[in-house]
């Protein structure tokens, strides 16, 4: 009935960068372990240690 509606039904779809980034990052948080010695926290632990390490030696 309307020759520009197809066109517009019919168009390519477009993923809101944001929420397609959110969807990622949370499957990827899902990974791993919070705590032990592989835990996330352990690696907090040590990179906070090599930085307060680089102040005092810089």
């Amino acid at each position: 009935p309307l020759p520009w509606l197809q066109s517009l039904l019919s168009g390519v779809e477009h993923a809101n960068f944001f929420e397609a980034r959110a969807t990622e990052y949370s499957k990827a948080a899902t990974q791993g372990d919070w705590h032990g010695v592989e835990g996330v926290w352990t690696e907090f632990d040590r990179m906070m240690a090599r930085r307060d390490m680089s102040l005092v030696a810089g």
